[in-house]
C-alpha cells in the first residue's frame, strides 16, 4: 500500500490499523520540464496573488479574501487571482465586494492544464490556505515552485510537506487573515527572501516529485516484494 504523503500514509495506518502494513510513501511524479516552462514568463505587474483550485469551504478563499482586504488597506501594491470553479463562488464575490477589494481581484474559470505554468510563472506568490486536513498534498504548491512562484500555505494535510516554514516559503495559521496578511506581505515586499524561498522550494520539489525519483521509489518497492516472495 503506498501514500503519496507521511500525512496520507499516518491516516491510512490509523483507519485500517492491523490490516495493512504502514504505507509506503511514494510522491506523485509531476511533470517537471512542463511546469519550469514558466519560470519564462514575465511577473505581472501589480505583483500577482494567485489561488488555483476548487472554490469551496474548505480551500479557505474566503480567508484570503479577508488577507487581501488586510493588505489593501496597509497600502500594498498587489492584484489577486481567484482561478477556479466551485458551489462557493457567488459568495465569494459578495465578499469581495463587501470588503471593497472586488476591482483588485481577478475572477478566472479553469484553465486547461498546459496553460498552468503560464499562470504561475506569471505569479509572485501562490497561496493554499486550507483548512483542516482536507489536502493530501498540496500539488498546486509543487507546481507553483517549479514555475518560479514563491508560495503559502497551511498548515492543512501533507502542506508543510512542500512547504517548509521559512526554508521553502511560509506557513500561514489557519483561518487568520491577519496572519496570512502578514506572510503574504512578507513575500510581497522582500525579495531576497523571495527568491530565496523559491529557488530551495524548486530544488525540493525537484528532489521529490520528479519522474526520476518517483521511478526509483516505485522500483524499490517492486524490487521488495518480489525479493519477499522469492524467500517464502
Amino acid at each position: 500500500t503506498t501514500a503519496v504523503s507521511d500525512f496520507l500514509a499516518n491516516d491510512l495506518a490509523r483507519l485500517l490499523p492491523g490490516i495493512i502494513p504502514h504505507p509506503a510513501v511514494t510522491p506523485m511524479p509531476v511533470d517537471v520540464a512542463r511546469f519550469l516552462e514558466g519560470m519564462l514568463n514575465p511577473k505581472v505587474d501589480p505583483p500577482r496573488i494567485l489561488y488555483a483550485g476548487n472554490l469551496v469551504p474548505s480551500k479557505g478563499v474566503d480567508v484570503l479574501l479577508r488577507a487581501a482586504a488586510e493588505l489593501q488597506r496597509r497600502g500594498v501594491n498587489f492584484e489577486l487571482k481567484i482561478l477556479g470553479q466551485g458551489p462557493a463562488r457567488n459568495s465569494l464575490e459578495t465578499l469581495a465586494r463587501a470588503l471593497g477589494i472586488d476591482s483588485q481581484v481577478i475572477w478566472s474559470p479553469f484553465v486547461d492544464q498546459p496553460l498552468m505554468p503560464r499562470e504561475y510563472g506569471a505569479s509572485t506568490v501562490t497561496v493554499l490556505s486550507s483548512r483542516g486536513k482536507t489536502e493530501g498534498l498540496g500539488l498546486t504548491l509543487v507546481e507553483a515552485l517549479l514555475a518560479g512562484s514563491a508560495v503559502v500555505g497551511t498548515a492543512a494535510g501533507g502542506i508543510p510537506e512542500v512547504v517548509l516554514h521559512e526554508q521553502t516559503g511560509l506557513i500561514a495559521r489557519a483561518d487568520d487573515p491577519v496572519d496570512l496578511a502578514d506572510q503574504l506581505q512578507r513575500l510581497l515586499s522582500d525579495t531576497s527572501l523571495r527568491e530565496r524561498l523559491t529557488q530551495a522550494g524548486k530544488e525540493h520539489v525537484l528532489r521529490t516529485y520528479s519522474p526520476e525519483s518517483a521511478i526509483g521509489r516505485f522500483l524499490d518497492i517492486y524490487h521488495a516484494v518480489a525479493d519477499h516472495q522469492s524467500n517464502r
